[in-house]
């Protein structure tokens, strides 16, 4: 399976069911935080159905206050995952652009050792990403291998445990309007949403992420996120 499945038609009587709501912060510094207001009571404002949670189905679009209440109780809260820049071991001229992230989670017993890291691709290969993940992880097996689908395309793809997946830019809003990503997995010729995230303006890295942790691996939407969010903004730039 590769990139072509992501020509599959949507399976619309699987909808996103979220297990978490996130809440990706893009700090003063460089560092980015994910936190968790699964259980905050903003979330009651962010979901629609017969009962509050993150299980309830996310809106189709988020009102501004609600992301700026969001915003405020993330900043208020410990992240569950924090991204930092790393310096590369070494660099050449080909790869001195490249961006180096290292993805820490507070509650691992072993901070030292990151849950993944991801290098952006150098001067021949932009817009593609590697991250990488250490011996024994629970999260993935394997390095994942991010790619935009075709050249000019808005969509990236990854393959994890021989399944693809795609990051889609589904949603552009006009003079800076909210952005909305969707992640889809492929599953028997079809694709199956399994995370959103919708930021609040066009160029925003912050934002609210639902993630259905029985359809895809929570740590492995984040940093795949992260880095669909960084490739898209280095062809804007």
């Amino acid at each position: 399976m590769s990139k072509d499945a992501s020509r599959y038609p949507i399976d619309e009587s699987r909808p996103l069911h979220p297990t978490k709501c996130l809440y990706l912060l893009d700090t003063l510094s460089p560092d980015l935080h994910f936190v968790d207001i699964s259980t905050s009571s903003v979330l009651s404002a962010l979901t629609q159905g017969d009962h509050d949670g993150p299980n309830a189905k996310p809106p189709l679009h988020v009102p501004a206050e609600v992301h700026t209440a969001a915003k405020h109780a993330a900043t208020d809260a410990p992240p569950t995952l924090h991204l930092t820049p790393k310096p590369p071991a070494s660099t050449t001229f080909l790869t001195r652009n490249r961006t180096h992230l290292a993805a820490v989670s507070p509650d691992d017993d072993n901070n030292n050792t990151p849950l993944a890291e991801l290098s952006s691709g150098g001067l021949w290969s932009l817009g593609q990403w590697d991250i990488t993940f250490p011996p024994g992880s629970t999260h993935c097996t394997h390095d994942i291998k991010l790619r935009p689908v075709g050249v000019g395309a808005r969509a990236d793809w990854f393959v994890k445990d021989s399944v693809p997946y795609f990051w889609d830019l589904v949603h552009v809003g006009l003079a800076g309007g909210q952005t909305v990503y969707e992640l889809f997995k492929g599953v028997d010729g079809k694709r199956v949403q399994v995370a959103r995230f919708e930021a609040l303006r066009a160029r925003d890295r912050s934002g609210i992420l639902w993630v259905d942790g029985d359809g895809a691996d929570e740590a492995v939407v984040c940093v795949t996120l992260v880095a669909t969010i960084n490739r898209v903004e280095s062809f804007r730039a």
